[in-house]
């Protein structure tokens, strides 16, 4: 997708550099090129204010997702153990050893790791809990952000309109050089044949005039190649 929409604002762009000067005046060039830069402008506009309600309320939206699987099966007999063990040995928690609820031995377990652990581990873990020297794990169930990251339709209209701007302005800078190279060339030649005579470096600007212009015009087209490539590859990373 992104090559498509590459090679068709560089089709783009060539058409507005080399093949509508050529087809229309320069009053109707400049109108069109106006309500075109107007209208996308205005598009453009709309697609940032879209962009930032987008992002505002992508990010209020929140979901509850599982936790990587760290929960450990029930197991009646182990958790009597460790209570058992606790009761009879010198601890913080032996008064209430028999107390001790299902979850606070399941996140002992939990905190000690994946493999197998004795009784005794999992009474000291238990203790240590309580006693905050080790924190607790992560809670089986968290909230979790989601993706603020917008459509790809989205992307595309935004890097479409914003591409269509430049097409726009770079038509626009480039006519009114060429403009500006007649106005120049033929305000210099008016005034030579005034005093009579034309310089010979004159001469040789009128004789080249065209050669000026195709290679400003190609300037142009060679460097958009290179700026379109950022705009619409830098949209998707």
């Amino acid at each position: 997708m992104r090559i498509i929409l590459f090679i068709f604002v560089i089709i783009l762009n060539g058409i507005s550099l080399f093949y509508l000067p050529k087809v229309m005046g320069k009053r109707v060039y400049l109108t069109v090129y106006g309500v075109t830069l107007g209208a996308v402008l205005a598009l453009d506009v709309c697609a940032y204010v879209a962009n930032i309600i987008l992002e505002k309320r992508a990010a209020n939206r929140v979901e509850t997702i599982t936790a990587p699987p760290l929960r450990v099966s029930a197991n009646d007999t182990l958790y009597a153990s460790v209570r058992k063990y606790i009761a009879q040995n010198d601890s913080t928690l032996t008064a209430v050893a028999n107390e001790l609820p299902d979850a606070l031995l399941e996140q002992a377990i939990i905190s000690l790791g994946k493999g197998k652990h004795s009784i005794p581990e999992i009474a000291l873990r238990t203790d240590e809990l309580m006693l905050h020297k080790v924190p607790f794990p992560p809670p089986s169930l968290e909230m979790q952000q989601q993706k603020t990251g917008l459509p790809k339709g989205f992307k595309i209209l935004l890097t479409l309109l914003i591409s269509l701007v430049a097409i726009v302005l770079m038509g626009l800078v480039v006519q009114l050089a060429h403009w500006g190279v007649d106005f120049i060339l033929d305000y210099l030649k008016y005034n030579a044949a005034k005093v009579g005579r034309e310089p010979q470096l004159l001469k040789w600007f009128l004789a080249i005039r065209d050669n000026i212009k195709a290679f400003y015009t190609y300037g142009f087209f060679f460097g958009s190649i290179v700026m379109f490539w950022g705009v619409v590859f830098k949209a998707f990373e």
